[in-house]
């Protein structure tokens, strides 16, 4: 009963995160234990930053605390990067869970700031597509910043369900626009909805593309007779946009993930669908713009 409980405090906050990874027993289990990370010895980390929907942390002074209560996290984090800042997200919701404090309404995200290693381009495989992976490379393009669209609610076209209340809610965690597959009335078989426009929650969003350096050292390639090795960055959230310009320098940490290579390059026939190559993108998490940070500390000097 004490679990069961648990496991329904935790998923209240969960729920306001992703509806795409379901909150098992594990997942509250871990969120407890990050929780108690957040109430005790990492408390001095979110200092500042109550009131934040994006909580930044050095990963270096993060991961040194966090080893205290959980040795094995770096494994954890670099194997399932994507329900382990989950969790993590959900723990700082609910270790800054005060009267006053307003949550943000996609939840808190925590971002690893100068994450360790750092890889070479050249160094980015095919094992590695679901990894949380950081690089340092040089920003060659910058898009323009846009809203990207997380979530909608529908009215059914048929019943009207859903047109007084969110009842036909659906969220877009990938940027894939979906509408219901089934009607929340139970008596009512409408397969068709109609999206309910002031409804739509955005967020910014901000495309990147980054080049290798040539002085990568060890483990990656001078580039000679190569041409230089190119990366995306998808940067979502207001904490990620506007960082960086063509040219600067940048230290970014995220999800390795792969998409359609005829998709990438903007078809989306049957025929682009059955390709079965992909290309490789990286999900930011963090983007320190390291030469901003490098004139900032000379002009300090």
């Amino acid at each position: 009963l004490a679990m069961s409980n648990e496991l329904l405090r935790v998923r209240r906050v969960w729920e306001r995160h992703d509806f795409a990874l379901p909150c098992t027993e594990g997942d509250a289990e871990v969120v407890t234990v990050f929780e108690g990370f957040f109430l005790g010895r990492g408390r001095s980390l979110l200092a500042g930053q109550e009131q934040c929907a994006d909580v930044t942390v050095e990963y270096g002074d993060f991961l040194s605390t966090m080893r205290l209560e959980v040795f094995d996290f770096e494994a954890m984090l670099f194997a399932q990067p994507a329900r382990v800042l989950l969790q993590l997200g959900v723990a700082v919701d609910l270790a800054l869970a005060a009267p006053d404090r307003r949550a943000p309404p996609g939840g808190a995200t925590l971002r690893l700031r100068n994450v360790v290693p750092q890889l070479p381009l050249a160094q980015l495989r095919s094992e590695q597509v679901g990894r949380f992976v950081a690089v340092r490379a040089t920003v060659t393009r910058a898009s323009a910043v846009r809203p990207l669209v997380v979530a909608a609610s529908f009215s059914c076209a048929k019943c009207g369900a859903g047109e007084a209340d969110d009842a036909l809610r659906v969220k877009f965690p990938d940027g894939n626009f979906a509408s219901p597959t089934c009607c929340v009335s139970g008596e009512c078989k409408s397969r068709s909805f109609d999206l309910k426009r002031g409804s739509a929650a955005a967020l910014d969003y901000q495309k990147i593309k980054v080049q290798q350096q040539f002085d990568e050292g060890p483990g990656g390639d001078d580039g000679a007779g190569r041409v230089p090795r190119h990366l995306d960055v998808e940067c979502r959230g207001h904490a990620l946009v506007d960082l960086c310009v063509p040219g600067d320098v940048v230290v970014v940490s995220g999800v390795l993930r792969c998409v359609n290579s005829a998709v990438a390059a903007g078809r989306h026939d049957k025929r682009a669908l059955a390709t079965a190559t992909a290309v490789l993108y990286l999900d930011a998490n963090s983007v320190v713009n390291a030469s901003r940070e490098a004139e900032r500390g000379v002009a300090e000097v």
